[in-house]
């Protein structure tokens, strides 16, 4: 009988201290506001507000953060969840907390480099766990050698401690804390000031920085909507930064599909332009002088005159002076009604050069067809070729 007894004593016993504290120790919050979390982290859903001076149940603890129940005012239900150990203290001193604060005296130490590594053991050798960046709050328990066995005070998540090289931080005007020291409203507001010069010229692609110091900042102002939309946006940055890295691949994909469409376009346009020319050297070889590039004919605006109009080009190696375009109308059996000519645009009209031209006649409703030609205006028909 006494063997079974001291087996549940001791299974007792066991099942309490696994979980660090005993069902009735008591803590209170230190901070002015800072939240209940559904998870012991702060990836975790913020479930309720903590305000200083609450007092919480302590049910078991992980890592940095410890289990509590808060009585619901004025009902005999309870609020459950998680809280950072650092934003607690011990309620009385019959109660004890593992964890709240580490050790009786500690120095305090600030990270001086860009990025310093948090390793496993004190050498250059051992496993790098972490990296501590600059104006990072360390506390110093102990040194060995070129290292000290620190503890991060503001870390994203809790960690275990680890060690940094003495030449990555500043000890020079450091000062010892006292464990579990009062928390004023003025050592948060200067937190607060700190932790945002530190974040403020850290640049948006580096958002795991941006998260971890945001984070921090939300854990000392719950309330504030800035803090809390921040860390959406940084815990959605990978996402954003692929999206909008796929929407640029695909702008640039698009204008280099337009620029190849527009090349392609210029190449034929080219091409085209060198086999008109060559066919303006034929017919100019063979006697062509003129060559008709475009016209048309049709009614005025007001339908009282006919109008024809178009462009024509010089594919000789000299000017030519004095051009008239003639046009002569006809009815439906080719049978000439009227006609009338003008004199083209420039003159003279020199190699190569292309000279618009129009004629306007009166109009008669028998008008079924034109034809052009060209003239000198003191001389003879002009060789043209459409």
């Amino acid at each position: 009988m006494k063997i079974a007894q001291v087996l549940i004593i001791t299974l007792i016993m066991t099942l309490i201290f696994s979980v660090g504290f005993c069902d009735q120790t008591k803590v209170i919050v230190t901070m002015k506001k800072v939240s209940l979390w559904s998870e012991p982290s702060f990836d975790g859903e913020a479930i309720d507000i903590l305000r200083k001076g609450d007092e919480l149940i302590v049910k078991a603890t992980s890592g940095g953060w410890i289990y509590v129940k808060k009585k619901i005012k004025g009902s005999m239900l309870y609020h459950k969840g998680w809280v950072a150990q650092k934003w607690v203290s011990k309620r009385t001193n019959h109660d004890s907390i593992e964890n709240v604060a580490s050790l009786d005296l500690k120095q305090k130490a600030i990270v001086i480099l860009e990025q310093a590594s948090f390793r496993a053991a004190p050498n250059f050798n051992s496993r790098v766990t972490a990296h501590l960046w600059i104006g990072e709050q360390l506390l110093a328990h102990r040194s060995d050698g070129e290292f000290l066995y620190v503890t991060r005070i503001n870390a994203e998540t809790p960690m275990p401690n680890g060690w940094v090289a003495k030449a990555a931080v500043d000890l020079a005007n450091s000062v010892w804390v006292n464990k579990n020291p009062k928390i004023s409203e003025t050592d948060i507001n200067k937190e607060i000031g700190r932790l945002k010069a530190i974040v403020c010229p850290i640049p948006a692609s580096n958002w795991k920085k941006n998260l971890e110091i945001y984070k921090q900042l939300l854990a000392l102002d719950p309330g504030n909507q800035q803090y809390k939309s921040k860390v959406k946006y940084y815990k959605n940055y990978p996402a954003i930064a692929k999206a909008r890295k796929n929407i640029e691949a695909k702008k640039a994909k698009e204008k280099e599909a337009a620029h190849k469409k527009k090349l392609v376009a210029q190449e034929k346009k080219e091409a085209k332009r060198a086999k008109q020319k060559k066919i303006e050297t034929e017919k100019a070889a063979q006697g062509y002088q003129l060559r008709i590039i475009n016209w048309s004919w049709g009614l005025s605006s007001s339908g009282n005159y006919a109008t024809a109009k178009g462009q024509v080009k010089n594919i000789t190696d000299h000017k030519l002076k004095g051009i008239a375009a003639l046009v002569t109308w006809s009815d439906g059996n080719g049978n000439m009604i009227t006609y009338d000519q003008s004199m083209i645009e420039y003159t003279p009209l020199m190699p190569g050069q292309t000279s618009p031209f129009s004629i306007m006649e009166r109009y008669n409703p028998m008008m079924k067809s034109a034809r052009i030609e060209f003239k000198f205006m003191h001389g003879g028909r002009i060789s043209t070729y459409k």
